[in-house]
């Protein structure tokens, strides 16, 4: 994303780019679903409202004191922010109440249909899938009401994705590099990347002792982290805004993190050579008489040291495996005759 920013810009200062075109308003795949605008920020779906674009609902309640409007579906296939901005003809007697399911039976947010921005914006972090709306009137004189509603939509992965996981040759440990929203992040000592191993639901997102916001903990220092265990992780990006998002992701190509131990194959007496085999890609450390000796195992998982001395009768000959990610097997050990 980085990249397309970085290239606008660069067209732009060309002259290349002589007008960039207004966002238009998109519909959900899913026909039944209210046509929603995708957006950056809730700035940018203010900038859409106030140049005059699309209302998602107008409702007519046409009931004094109490009623609700016809049920309204959102539909997005991707993890991020629904905004909804409700105005009303009778200002601050109706509300906007958003659900998880169509029974309306789980309310996740609300706000006013109100002229005061502070108040009239629903903002509720989801998972793929389809969400449900409704004006309600609870107060008021003015027959009819009428309550006029936009929706946005802030995709997770606009501002935090995984862009490549890179395992170490022997696979006992991965490099995972994101692409995230330099604009929206600031530095890493402005904003935060946080990593935990779980799977986070999305209604944790804010959760501030799950994600130990109070310390640096699981707050890395570049866009990148080295992991050595397979799982479930979830990364989250604070930035300029409290419109944090996540990205889930999978590291199942860890092999085993204990690797087997070395066989120590060759190791005559006034040789001064050591030799055997160890899983390929990986390093061996080998010990005589106190002195220390490494190894780079091959592709055929096979290694060789050179001690640069006779071996004689009786020295003891230790060796174990270590892993790029550091970890290290059990020792194996032999004692020249």
């Amino acid at each position: 994303m980085q990249k397309l920013k970085k290239l606008v810009a660069t067209l732009l200062m060309m002259g290349l780019i002589i007008t960039l075109m207004p966002s238009t308003q998109v519909a959900a795949k899913d026909e039944d679903s209210v046509a929603y605008q995708t957006v950056d920020s809730v700035d940018s779906l203010q900038n859409f409202i106030d140049s005059d674009g699309a209302y998602s609902s107008q409702d007519t309640i046409s009931t004094a004191w109490k009623g609700n409007s016809g049920l309204h579906k959102i539909s997005v296939d991707e993890d991020g922010w629904i905004f909804i901005r409700g105005y009303s003809n009778d200002d601050y007697e109706a509300k906007i109440l958003l659900y998880s399911n169509f029974a309306c039976t789980n309310q996740i947010g609300e706000a006013y249909c109100s002229k005061k921005k502070e108040e009239n914006l629903v903002a509720c972090y989801v998972k793929a899938g389809n969400y449900y709306y409704i004006t309600s009137r609870w107060n008021g004189y003015e027959v009819p009401m009428i309550n006029t509603c936009y929706v946005g939509f802030l995709p997770a992965k606009d501002r935090i994705q995984v862009d490549k996981i890179t395992y170490s040759k022997d696979h006992a440990s991965a490099v995972v590099t994101f692409d995230y929203d330099e604009d929206y992040l600031g530095s890493f000592l402005d904003g935060t990347i946080r990593v935990i191993k779980k799977d986070v639901a999305y209604t944790d997102i804010q959760n501030n002792d799950l994600w130990k916001s109070d310390s640096r903990e699981n707050a890395l220092e570049k866009n990148s982290f080295k992991v050595t265990a397979n799982g479930t992780y979830t990364a989250r990006i604070a930035g300029s805004d409290k419109y944090f998002a996540m990205c889930t992701f999978e590291i199942d190509g860890i092999k085993d993190a204990n690797p087997a131990k070395p066989k120590i194959a060759s190791y005559q007496k006034g040789s001064d050579t050591i030799s055997g085999t160890a899983a390929a890609n990986t390093k061996v450390i080998v010990k005589v008489s106190g002195k220390s000796y490494t190894a780079t195992v091959n592709d055929a998982g096979k290694w060789e040291v050179s001690t640069n001395s006779n071996l004689k009768k009786g020295q003891k000959i230790t060796a174990y495996v270590k892993t790029s990610a550091g970890t290290k097997s059990k020792v194996t050990s032999v004692v020249v005759k």
